[in-house]
């Protein structure tokens, strides 16, 4: 009776307006037991408000009934939907996954409020919600470095909401690299990944990165996504991409091998043309070391008809009946 006389309303209204935390506490208890420990109805006849409420007091038993009814909700369109305050969400998002580590059955409502919340940049830059998404960024780095995590967020569609955030400014790459080679390691989730505006918007965050952390995060996310595929990142990125995903490889080596690759990492890419005439098409199957030899043979032969005339070398006879370069 209560229940249709809009207890569970009132009861939520009042939850806003009432600040003290015993007094909150006591509405809370009060609701829980309105609803018989079923948040979802509290969702039901309330919206968000309440479950918002009970996800942000101290008691266990009541955080843990409505995290349940906030997973079962946020795995449905429309109840990701109604949710439309990014703070609210990134509340929500925050206590699934720490509830998750105890209780399992949360991962795929955490999981999918993580989603709804990548996907929503725009929002999450707003008016009074600014500065949300990197928070909910550094939570992902977190959580999608834990495999029984892993396979949730990929079924989420976690790859999707993040590749976009490269395009444009790139302050976000290096979290978001850091969050998608975890996850391409789910081959499904890679290949359907695996377009060619996506390869293309990593190569060129690549080539954007200013920072060799961050050069390092992004050519292992390149190479991942496309599977070592060499056609692949030199059709999106030319030669730069290539060798700025060998230098931040090669950096790893030793510290003088890092700077090596950072101080040829720039005259390098600037030097290689970008597009993939350059010097040849790029090849499907990866090349043998005689044919990179030999590709870098003709590209010198061609660089060398750019250099002023004195310094062409110039063939002449050995006295060995060979032939020789006349430097002087």
């Amino acid at each position: 009776a209560a229940r249709a006389a809009d207890g569970v309303a009132a009861l939520s209204g009042a939850l806003q307006a009432i600040g003290s935390s015993d007094t909150r506490l006591a509405l809370l208890v009060a609701l829980d037991a309105l609803v018989g420990g079923d948040w979802g109805l509290a969702y039901t006849e309330a919206g968000w408000a309440p479950l918002i409420g009970a996800l942000s007091q101290s008691s266990k038993a009541i955080v843990l009934a409505a995290a349940r009814a906030a997973a079962a909700t946020l795995e449905t369109p429309g109840g990701r939907d109604s949710l439309a305050n990014g703070r609210d969400l990134l509340l929500v998002c925050a206590t699934l996954w720490a509830l998750s580590r105890e209780h399992a059955s949360l991962a795929a409502g955490a999981s999918a409020a993580h989603v709804a919340l990548l996907r929503r940049p725009a929002g999450l830059e707003a008016d009074g919600e600014g500065g949300l998404l990197a928070p909910a960024l550094a939570l992902l780095v977190e959580v999608a470095d834990e495999p029984r995590f892993t396979g949730r967020l990929a079924a989420a569609g976690a790859l999707p909401a993040l590749l976009p955030l490269l395009q444009g400014e790139h302050e976000h790459a290096l979290v978001v690299a850091r969050s998608l080679s975890p996850l391409l390691k789910d081959d499904a989730a890679r290949e359907a990944a695996c377009t060619t505006a996506n390869v293309r918007a990593v190569a060129a965050a690549l080539l954007a990165a200013e920072r060799e952390e961050a050069r390092l995060a992004l050519s292992l996310a390149l190479v991942e996504l496309v599977d070592g595929d060499f056609g692949r990142v030199h059709a999106a990125g030319g030669w730069p991409a290539v060798v700025a995903a060998l230098a931040a490889a090669a950096s790893t080596a030793s510290p003088q091998m890092a700077s090596l690759a950072s101080g040829a990492f720039e005259p390098l890419v600037s030097f290689l043309p970008a597009e993939a005439s350059a010097l040849s098409k790029a090849p499907t199957q990866p090349a043998s070391p005689s044919a990179l030899v030999d590709a870098l043979a003709l590209h010198e032969a061609a660089t060398a008809q750019l250099l002023p005339e004195p310094l062409k070398p110039v063939a002449r006879e050995s006295p060995g009946g060979m032939m020789a370069a006349d430097l002087d």
